[in-house]
């Protein structure tokens, strides 16, 4: 039995995001908040995810755009207190500012 309830995956329509939105919907977690870019690759992942008994929410959503960001997971963590974050997209930069770091996270 899982001991999560709520995952929240950034970067979910694809590569390691995707692999993880999977992977914790065939553990029987109640319900996975995902993020993406590409709305028809989250949409793919969403439809794999609910096929294995996960409730899912998606939204597309830049984590480049910190207010959209913060919203998301309030709006998110509303609905179903989080148990679980995976800040999996990033933005790359190529200086160490506060800014720059909250960006890649």
């Amino acid at each position: 039995m899982n001991k999560f309830n709520h995952v929240l995956i950034t970067g979910a329509s694809s590569g390691i995001g995707e692999a993880l939105a999977i992977y914790y919907a065939s553990q029987g977690i109640k319900l996975l908040s995902l993020c993406g870019r590409n709305e028809e690759r989250l949409n793919k992942t969403a439809e794999a995810c609910r096929k294995a008994g996960a409730e899912v929410d998606v939204r597309i959503v830049d984590v480049a755009d910190k207010d959209a960001v913060e919203t998301w997971v309030n709006d998110a963590n509303e609905k179903m207190p989080l148990n679980l974050v995976f800040a999996n997209a990033g933005v790359a930069t190529l200086q160490e500012t506060s800014e720059n770091v909250r960006r890649t996270f």
